[in-house]
């Protein structure tokens, strides 16, 4: 999957919006991963501007699903609908429904992203995608891409 622009539609796509029709609960198409940190946790303004500064290097972010089952820009795109803050606590694994009750709409780009607080000198950021955005790979790029200052 391309970090430049949002797969193209294909069977995979295809499966994974079919798959969310008939999922227990539509977060079961999205996955994620959970980074522990140390040292002084950025305010949730500073992450969001952060994200904000580089997203668009990563077009896949960006991108809404259309009615035709394709991708476009979201004249809309709003960084505090998606780079969120969880509460003060541990910086622990958890099944998505339940940092995701309620999943992105396919008005928006399907994805989120969590400041944890955490306790102590940990802190953690957690983030989720639609599988039919982003794979694994295309994942850890994105990050490298939104915090490392590597290139797409």
């Amino acid at each position: 999957m391309s970090l430049h622009r949002p797969a193209a539609p294909d069977l995979l796509t295809h499966t994974f919006l079919a798959m969310e029709q008939v999922a227990a609960d539509p977060s079961d198409v999205y996955f994620g991963v959970l980074l522990r940190c140390g040292g002084v946790a950025p305010s949730l303004g500073e992450l969001r501007a952060q994200v904000l500064s580089r997203v668009g290097l990563v077009p896949a972010l960006t991108h809404r699903l259309t009615a035709e089952v394709g991708w476009e820009p979201d004249p809309q795109f709003d960084i505090e609908n998606h780079v969120r803050m969880r509460a003060a606590g541990p910086v622990e694994v958890a099944p998505i429904r339940e940092w995701m009750p309620d999943p992105p709409s396919h008005d928006h780009p399907l994805w989120r992203m969590w400041l944890l607080p955490g306790e102590g000198a940990q802190w953690g950021l957690a983030f989720a995608v639609h599988h039919g955005v982003l794979d694994g790979t295309a994942v850890m790029r994105a990050l490298e891409v939104l915090f490392a200052g590597r290139a797409a």
